[in-house]
């Protein structure tokens, strides 16, 4: 049935098993002759003849797609972001995940020059999966990838260009304010 179908993919997705299938995947053989790649990194490949074989790959990833659709599309951002470093297409790059947008410029880009065209309380410490800050040399590095540039980096404080005015605040004091705020968030 359909149900039965959907079970047993849920079953091998590697979200959902990895963990439970972990012994039982190790009874069995990864090494041999028609074993043409073994288990690892990338997908195995197993010759069932002389010109014809199967490539087996999982997902392996913090958030199951099958299972949890928005934060695995957020996982695959990651990817795409991962893939960006790998090509040297971008310089630097920090998930939001953990204190915003705010906290990613204190750690990553304290001298920078950022226009903020929405809500500044949810632009700036909205802890979204999926949304990254990431620096390029050149805005063409981001061609293809849906992206949204929000100022340059340089500089020896931090500026912030509301709709409201604009708020400039030199490096130390940000990390004291960011250190002194999320030690009280905490507790």
């Amino acid at each position: 049935t359909d149900v039965e179908l959907a079970c047993f993919e849920n079953l091998w997705s590697e979200h959902c098993s990895y963990r439970s299938t972990r012994p039982l995947l190790r009874t069995l053989p990864t090494a041999g002759s028609e074993v043409l790649l073994g288990p690892g990194d990338d997908a195995a490949i197993v010759r069932f003849s002389d010109t014809c074989a199967l490539a087996i790959g999982m997902e392996s990833h913090n958030h199951p797609s099958y299972v949890d659709p928005y934060d695995g599309a957020a996982t695959g951002v990651g990817g795409i972001v991962r893939d960006l470093v790998g090509d040297g297409r971008v310089t630097a790059a920090t998930d939001l995940s953990r204190g915003g947008l705010l906290a990613a410029l204190v750690k990553v880009a304290p001298g920078s020059d950022v226009t903020l065209a929405g809500d500044p309380l949810e632009e700036l410490f909205a802890e979204t999966y999926g949304r990254f800050l990431v620096a390029v040399g050149d805005e063409s590095a981001l061609a293809g990838v849906e992206h949204r540039i929000v100022g340059k980096v340089g500089g020896d404080r931090l500026t912030l260009r509301l709709k409201d005015g604009t708020v400039v605040i030199a490096p130390g004091e940000l990390e004291a304010a960011l250190t002194a705020t999320t030690r009280r968030m905490r507790y």
